[in-house]
């Protein structure tokens, strides 16, 4: 075997967990999703870090929480990008439908992003959120503005009760500065 093909060979054996747990990591997410969708408290306590767990406790009613998660929650989403690390999976999410409509009233667009970590031999879920990705209004392209290059100069008045300037003089703005002559010598 080559030299150049024998570290390639090498450095996907080395990479190949990593991936893997990437994998594992998005099959725990869609487990999360699943129950989250439908309102399964139990369930989404299974795959949630302990930190998630006093994040999650904003209301005595857990139950009412998480039909109001699943609302929120966009029905279909697909994994856009990830980061992974050998404790760490971050995952970039793209979504439609849940509660947040687009300004034409159908279901809108949602990027989210999920945390993950590894806990023991497996994956727990530490963060997630989602956010309505509303593309920004058309506008208008500014219109240039020309100065009107005959119009009489404005004098600088100072601000009412603001002193003025001590020794310089009063003139108008735009206004050339009239010439002095040269002090006599």
């Amino acid at each position: 075997m080559r030299p150049i093909m024998r570290r390639i060979f090498f450095l996907v054996l080395l990479l190949a967990p990593w991936a893997a747990g990437a994998d594992e990591a998005e099959a725990l997410y869609a487990s999360f999703h699943r129950a989250a969708l439908a309102a399964d408290v139990k369930a989404m306590e299974r795959l949630i870090t302990p930190a998630m767990r006093e994040r999650m406790l904003v209301d005595r009613n857990t139950h009412q929480q998480a039909r109001k998660l699943a609302a929120i929650l966009p029905r279909s989403y697909t994994v856009s990008g990830r980061a992974t690390g050998a404790t760490r999976v971050v995952l970039n999410l793209d979504g439609m439908g849940g509660a947040l409509l687009s300004p034409d009233g159908k279901p809108g667009r949602m990027r989210g992003k999920a945390r993950l970590l590894r806990e023991g031999a497996g994956w727990k879920l530490d963060y997630v959120e989602w956010l309505s990705a509303v593309e920004p209004l058309p506008f208008a392209p500014p219109t240039l503005v020309r100065p009107d290059l005959g119009a009489k100069p404005m004098a600088v008045q100072p601000a009412p009760g603001q002193p003025r300037a001590v020794g310089a003089p009063r003139r108008a703005v735009g206004a050339p500065a009239a010439a002095q002559p040269a002090p006599a010598r």
